[in-house]
C-alpha cells in the first residue's frame, strides 16, 4: 500500500514526538472535531491502537500532558 506524502509526515511526526514505536501505538491524539474522523481512518491501517479525540470529548477535570504538535 502506497502512503500519501501528508500521511507519511504525520506518521513521522508522531514517531519523532513519542520516540518508541510501541509508545506511538498507545498515544492519544487531539484533533479538531471535523478532521478527527478522517485522521483516524487514515492512521488506522498503520497505527490501529492510536486514539484520536476532539478536545471536547475530554471530560472536565482530566489532566492532559502535551508531548508536542505534529506539523
Amino acid at each position: 500500500m502506497a502512503i500519501w506524502p501528508l500521511l507519511r509526515l504525520v506518521l513521522d511526526g508522531l514517531q519523532k514526538l513519542v520516540g518508541d514505536p510501541t509508545a506511538v501505538a498507545s498515544t492519544i491524539l487531539l484533533c479538531n472535531s471535523p478532521a478527527r474522523f478522517h485522521l483516524r481512518r487514515l492512521l488506522e491501517p498503520f497505527l490501529p491502537r492510536v486514539v484520536v479525540l476532539s478536545p471536547t470529548e475530554i471530560p472536565p477535570g482530566i489532566s492532559v500532558q502535551s508531548l508536542g504538535v505534529v506539523r
